[in-house]
């Protein structure tokens, strides 16, 4: 029966995990009259997984408590492992059920507690704590403590780091993580974009980790949703400072998105900060078409200005395209202004093959009078009647998800690609402890039933 339930667990079949649990739960009732069905490791190991990443509602919850029962048993050959909790633990992080993080967090009080009473097998280390970070961060957008508590398990590493346990030291992920839960949560904490170049500032002088691309663009985008005055300025200069910065560390599209997005997210009713932030937006696609051209011509190295270099990877897709339409959908008034650079906006995204569905949508509400619309699309109307050319990136896309390709789009250069965008720059520039508690305790009744 072991090997049904692990053909079961691995079959990737719809229903298969829980008919993998049912199957293990009959195993452990049968086990009383026939010793020959007894399950072993490797059979509550093949569950738990089975459970934990198909992402079905309820599935982190009878992971659970699957790795219950492989505690509970006193049995030498079943010995629950790190890597059994952490599988968990990353499945309740990902989990959309109520209180997913604090349930993350009962479980990892409860691996810790395990371990300080002797079991070495379930010593949480870096990924159990990450999984838990991560399950607050997710939670960060609805949650207004979800990012302090974040911030206050990654202290705790540190902490625990510093007192010579080696095996959770915090690494790129952690910070980027505990970055990204303020980001999540700058729309109704205009403080925590502060915050989060606070942890990006920790991050350089922690001696023992370098930030990377996604920890500066994570702080872009805490700066652009937080909808503070000058923030589209703010994240220009992060941008321009990354770019003059280690050139092992390079902004990539999602870095230029985020400084074009605080330019779209500006919201003041005062005429100079809009402008500011118009031009900083369209400033900033500008350098990023110039300097992609230049590493073109230059093989991918440094600029032909000299001043900094960007990945050849690096390039406007169609949500460059759908923030730049939010530009000139929220901060131009002028009803001319609107159409000429919606115009050439789209006409220099259908010339990538970038147009997707949100691009459409957000070009109709540029410009919503079916007239100048259809002026702008050719006379079309829908967006299913547009030609390939112009979704070519899109289609690659959807297509490379749906055969589970882990592949990039085509990236290969074609002849003329930036002719549309010339054309548009040209014309539109002007503590030591291990103990895990800490001032924290849910005391739930399944966290006290399992200790």
């Amino acid at each position: 029966m072991r090997s049904v339930i692990d053909c079961w667990a691995k079959s990737g079949k719809p229903g298969a995990p829980d008919r993998a649990h049912e199957l293990l739960t009959e195993m452990e009732t049968q086990i009383r009259t026939n010793c020959d069905v007894k399950p072993n490791s490797f059979t509550y190991n093949a569950v738990i997984n089975a459970l934990a990443k198909c992402n079905e509602p309820g599935a982190a919850a009878k992971a659970e408590r699957v790795l219950c029962n492989m505690v509970a048993r006193t049995d030498d050959a079943i010995r629950p492992s790190t890597i059994n909790f952490n599988t968990v633990l990353d499945a309740w992080a990902k989990s959309k059920e109520p209180n997913n993080a604090s349930h993350a967090e009962d479980i990892l009080n409860w691996m810790n507690s395990l371990y300080e009473h002797g079991n070495t097998n379930v010593k949480p280390d870096s990924i159990s704590f990450n999984a838990v970070i991560d399950a607050w961060a997710r939670s960060a957008s609805q949650d207004s403590t979800a990012a302090r508590r974040a911030e206050e398990i990654l202290t705790h590493m540190d902490a625990l780091y510093d007192g010579g346990n080696i095996d959770v030291r915090p690494d790129a992920y952690t910070y980027n993580t505990v970055i990204n839960a303020y980001a999540k949560c700058s729309p109704y904490d205009r403080s925590a974009c502060q915050d989060a170049e606070r942890i990006l500032q920790k991050m350089k002088s922690s001696g023992y980790v370098k930030p990377n691309t996604r920890s500066h663009t994570c702080v872009i985008d805490a700066w652009a949703k937080s909808g503070r005055s000058g923030a589209a300025l703010h994240a220009e200069r992060m941008l321009q400072d990354l770019l003059e910065g280690d050139n092992l560390v390079r902004p990539n599209t999602h870095t230029f998105n985020a400084v074009m997005n605080a330019c779209a997210f500006t919201r003041s009713n005062n005429v100079k900060e809009k402008v500011e932030a118009k031009m900083v937006a369209f400033r900033v696609f500008d350098r990023l078409v110039r300097n992609l051209r230049d590493d073109g011509h230059d093989g991918g190295n440094k600029s032909a200005r000299g001043t900094f270099s960007i990945s050849n990877q690096c390039r406007p897709d169609a949500y460059t395209y759908t923030i730049l339409l939010s530009v000139v959908c929220n901060l131009m008034d002028d009803k001319l202004e609107r159409y000429e650079h919606a115009k050439l906006l789209f006409k220099s995204c259908a010339h990538d093959g970038c147009v997707n569905e949100f691009v459409w949508r957000k070009l109709r509400q540029v410009i919503p009078g079916i007239n100048d619309f259809r002026t702008i699309t050719g006379g079309r109307d829908h967006f299913v009647d547009l030609p390939q050319g112009w979704t070519r990136n899109y289609r690659q896309k959807k297509n490379h998800r749906y055969h589970n390709h882990t592949s990039r789009n085509d990236s290969r250069g074609r002849g003329g690609r930036y002719s549309n965008r010339r054309n548009y720059n040209k014309g539109m520039r002007g503590g030591s402890s291990n103990n895990f508690r800490i001032g924290r305790s849910y005391g739930s009744a399944s966290s006290s039933s399992r200790r």
